[in-house]
């Protein structure tokens, strides 16, 4: 049998000083409870000015044909949302959303914009270069839309 390679993202966690946020409650858990091991791609969105976050599961990206995306899996905050703290992800729309860092889960590649390019199709829309889990947490002034870069994918 073929090997399958799996990525894994691995939280360690002191139940004595927090609670496991609850976006951990979505995503499949193996260990002690002290470990949690994160198997399914997707990324984490973390709130800006708090200490909410969410992991977007890549089962919920979809085909993007707006924008000129040519059909690439994709997902945007105009879509709503909450952080695991109840805080909705983008609370006033003049505001924007309330996104501060984020950080890729899995073996994938995805790239980032400051409009909802799912939701809306804008003509001069423009994507971020490419970030993978490699990239660590990244912050960011503001993120609204994030695309799967298929391998051989030319979209910029």
């Amino acid at each position: 049998p073929a090997a399958v390679r799996t990525s894994w993202l691995v939280l360690l966690h002191a139940p004595s000083l927090t609670p496991l946020p609850n976006w951990c409650a979505s995503l499949h858990a193996e260990g002690s409870g002290d470990v949690w091991m994160v198997q399914e791609r997707g990324v984490l969105l973390f709130e800006r000015d708090d200490e909410g976050a969410i992991f977007v599961p890549e089962s919920s990206f979809e085909d993007n044909w707006s924008s000129r995306r040519g059909g690439n899996k994709a997902w945007d905050a105009c879509r709503g949302g909450q952080f695991d703290n109840n805080h909705s992800i983008w609370p006033f729309y003049r505001d924007g959303p309330r996104i501060e860092a984020f950080q890729v889960v899995g073996n994938w590649t995805l790239r980032f914009a400051k409009e909802c390019g799912l939701t809306h199709s804008y003509s001069g829309f423009e994507v971020s270069s490419n970030f993978t889990a490699a990239s660590g947490r990244v912050p960011v002034e503001r993120v609204a839309y994030v695309e799967a870069v298929e391998p051989g994918t030319t979209l910029v």
